[in-house]
């Protein structure tokens, strides 16, 4: 449905609150730096998979996600997001709406052929920049971390 304008804050689709289906690779379990995250932390990085457009995107309404995530849970879902930005998801805003960007989304997932253009803006430019210095900063480190290791 190429060419819908995100409908701003407050409005959203149908099709936006529904889940979609996903796959969950074996080698997640065995992440080490992931294995370093609370449950909680690590259940809602897959559950976000699940509220995700087709490139990885969702609104960043933190009431909602917990809503659909941790509808019988008593978490602070500001807090468990924070935990995983900008390492796994870079949470930012275009014209005063608040997204998330599942980091590496793409690489990892194959959504429905069927399923819908994303609607949601991509990370601009000047968050692209933040977003790429924290990436190399996080390679050099685990370069060094693997030489101390040796």
């Amino acid at each position: 449905m190429a060419g819908r304008l995100h409908p701003g804050p407050g409005l959203f689709f149908p099709e936006m609150m529904m889940g979609h289906i996903r796959t969950i690779k074996p080698d997640f379990f065995l992440h080490e730096n992931m294995a370093q995250l609370s449950p909680h932390v690590r259940l809602l990085f897959v559950g976000l998979w699940t509220l995700a457009d087709r490139k990885g995107r969702l609104e960043d309404r933190p009431e909602r996600i917990k809503a659909q995530l941790f509808p019988y849970e008593d978490v602070q879902m500001e807090t468990l997001l924070d935990s995983l930005h900008p390492t796994y998801v870079f949470r930012y805003t275009v014209n005063g709406n608040k997204y998330i960007q599942i980091n590496n989304f793409e690489k990892h997932q194959r959504p429905n052929h069927r399923e819908s253009d994303s609607i949601i803006p991509g990370i601009p430019r000047q968050a692209q920049a933040y977003l790429s210095k924290h990436r190399q900063d996080r390679e050099e480190g685990n370069k060094e971390g693997n030489k101390e290791g040796k």
